[in-house]
């Protein structure tokens, strides 16, 4: 969050000072609302407030001043505060579209000179991937940089050849582990083997101490089991199919329930089911 703040927002924020906050509250229309994050500087009375939109939202300036409204309301529902709090609303949209929506409430109002005054100035700040080139953001070098670069592949390949360039250039342990992270859980279906096992390559061949081979045997184990649960999942689906066919059958021909309990080791509970399923 402090890269973030520092590299698209321009402040600098104290990581220790930065805590998540409950993101949950409840608006005047008794819907519950909650933010995609919310961040309070423990120091200071102000809230960092970010929404993420893939799509174009007309509504975002008076959707941003009703998420402030009610966030004061809910912070001194529950805190006792001399003064509302200072919130930085950020909204990063990563859709294909031009964002042609104002990012100041006030330009969604009537303009009139001489009641200027009373126009309400509530602003969010605007981060655009479509603003930010490939190069551009292969320059940044940082967590955020990285998933925007990720938000900008259009299909498998470029996906994997983007995890390739992150993995050559992760130097942190941190940023290492959240990229083997996203290759092992967050991209395991997406990605095919071949591509998971060159990015882990990539990600640890300057690790003295890692045994690479160990790790790939590990992933690939993983890969295995998940096939083979696959696998174990639609064979147990086909045998129910046919228990639930033969129930059915017995049923129409007004066998007992204890008969069809001793033929086929069906649960009462199976049974039932089929015979609901009848009527």
């Amino acid at each position: 969050m402090t890269d973030f703040l520092k590299t698209f927002i321009g402040l600098e924020v104290n990581s220790e000072n930065l805590k998540i906050y409950n993101s949950s509250f409840i608006t005047n229309d008794y819907k519950r609302r909650e933010s995609d994050i919310l961040y309070k500087d423990i120091n200071k009375n102000i809230f960092y407030l970010v929404e993420h939109q893939s799509t174009v939202s007309i509504d975002m300036p008076r959707r941003i001043l009703e998420y402030s409204t009610e966030l004061m309301r809910e912070i001194r529902k529950t805190r006792i505060e001399t003064t509302n709090p200072l919130i930085v609303p950020i909204v990063i949209y990563t859709g294909n579209k031009h964002w042609n929506v104002p990012t100041n409430f006030s330009h969604t109002q009537p303009f009139n000179l001489q009641y200027k005054q009373f126009n309400i100035k509530q602003l969010y700040k605007l981060i655009d991937i479509n603003e930010y080139s490939t190069n551009k953001l292969k320059n940044i070098h940082n967590k955020i940089s990285y998933m925007f670069l990720i938000e900008k592949c259009k299909n498998h390949l470029e996906l994997a050849q983007t995890l390739e360039y992150i993995a050559i250039h992760a130097n942190t342990s941190n940023t290492k582990e959240w990229v083997n992270n996203l290759v092992t859980y967050v991209f395991a279906k997406t990605l095919d083997d071949t591509s998971k096992s060159k990015i882990l390559k990539l990600l640890y061949e300057k690790e003295k101490n890692e045994n690479m081979e160990d790790l790939i045997e590990r992933i690939n184990n993983n890969i295995k089991l998940e096939k083979k649960k696959n696998i174990k999942i639609g064979e147990t689906r086909g045998k129910l199919e046919t228990l639930f066919s033969t129930i059915k059958n017995m049923l129409n021909l007004n066998y007992k329930d204890d008969e069809i309990k001793k033929c086929t080791n069906a649960t009462q509970e199976q049974i039932d089911q089929v015979r609901k399923k009848l009527k």
